[in-house]
């Protein structure tokens, strides 16, 4: 066999990538994920709302819930996700903590188990409390769901209400026990639930989700005015009591030392009359003045009395009025029993 015809092997060595490849690739790779990190939804949290919506069975009262919302497509396939619960207050109570024993919670969004729990108030007079519970529970859901960039863009949006002169004064109350890192969540929950004629820009952001977000804000206004009226009545009536009582108390005052210097009076009167070494002037007309004037005194006791009758009856409508507020609130209050505290009637002097 002839060795010029057998080919010669050439042994092969493997090519390392160019650094330049390596940080390209690299680069592309940051790239990516800065993209997705600030542009997108995180995939495994869609992946979960798909699966949730697709194997949990919705309880007809949510259902119910669900229909008086108004959702668009996109809030009902979030609330979906979130998979929302009506429940009483021991199934609540488990689910939902509140470390602030001065704030009662209706409703709270489980970051942990993804879920929405509500608590179910059972008052006719709060009707609209578990639908804007709902409303405001679900934007706290779709706030996890917003891109960085979306939660950037809302950030300036959401702030220009909260420090609006038309919705600051509430607004900053009604989130004074919220963590700084809380508040736009928090605001961007609240302004869907309690403000009507927003920016453009939160109108559409909010239409992503509400057919009409107006009829959320009615229903927050719904309940929420029961209360509202209740409290400003009751403050008109507590400082009606307290400028009643100041005068009663001045009225009882002059009365008395009137009855006072009445009596002494009198009784100098009727020493002298019975002393005959004692000369009395103009003895009648002196009787007739101290008739007249003990009819003045009978007449100012009436008054007193009349003043003392017509306060009592403020305080009774006041405390009515406390004690109604005082249960309504024990029934937005899934922890606590009601505590009443009343005025105190006036008594005779």
């Amino acid at each position: 066999m002839n060795n010029e015809s057998v080919p010669i092997a050439q042994a092969k060595t493997q090519k390392k990538p160019s650094l330049k490849k390596i940080i390209g690739t690299v680069l592309a790779a940051v790239i990516a994920y800065v993209v997705i990190y600030f542009f997108f939804t995180d995939p495994a949290v869609l992946a979960h709302d798909l699966v949730r919506n697709l194997t949990t069975q919705t309880p007809a009262d949510v259902e119910t819930l669900i229909s008086n919302l108004h959702l668009t497509n996109k809030g009902k396939f979030i609330f979906g996700a979130v998979d929302p619960r009506i429940e009483d207050a021991d199934s609540f109570n488990h689910a939902c903590t509140v470390s602030e024993t001065s704030v009662s919670s209706l409703g709270c969004y489980d970051l942990g188990t993804q879920k929405i729990h509500i608590y179910n108030v059972e008052s006719e007079e709060l009707a609209g409390e578990v639908e804007a519970t709902a409303a405001h529970e679900l934007m706290h859901a779709a706030w996890e769901r917003l891109s960085n960039f979306d939660r950037m863009k809302l950030e300036p949006l959401l702030l220009s209400v909260y420090n609006s002169e038309e919705y600051g004064e509430m607004l900053h109350k009604s989130t004074e026990n919220y963590a700084p890192d809380a508040l736009l969540t928090e605001l961007h929950s609240q302004l869907a639930e309690r403000v009507r004629n927003l920016p453009p820009e939160l109108e559409a952001h909010y239409a992503a989700y509400f057919e009409d977000q107006d009829l959320i804000v009615d229903y927050f206004e719904r309940y929420y005015s029961v209360m509202d009226e209740l409290i400003k009545k009751s403050e008109v009536l507590s400082a009606e009591i307290e400028t009643g009582r100041t005068a009663l108390m001045q009225q009882a005052d002059d009365y008395e030392k009137w009855l006072d210097d009445y009596n002494a009076k009198v009784d100098a009167f009727n020493v002298c009359a019975r002393d005959p070494d004692c000369s009395l002037v103009n003895f009648e007309s002196r009787r007739d003045a101290f008739i007249a004037e003990g009819k003045q005194i009978d007449a100012a006791y009436e008054a007193y009395e009349s003043a003392r009758a017509e306060l009592n009856a403020k305080i009774d409508v006041y405390n009515s009025g406390v004690e109604h507020l005082k249960n309504l609130d024990y029934a937005l209050d899934s922890r606590a029993g009601p505590e009443v505290k009343v005025d105190t009637k006036e008594t005779n002097k």
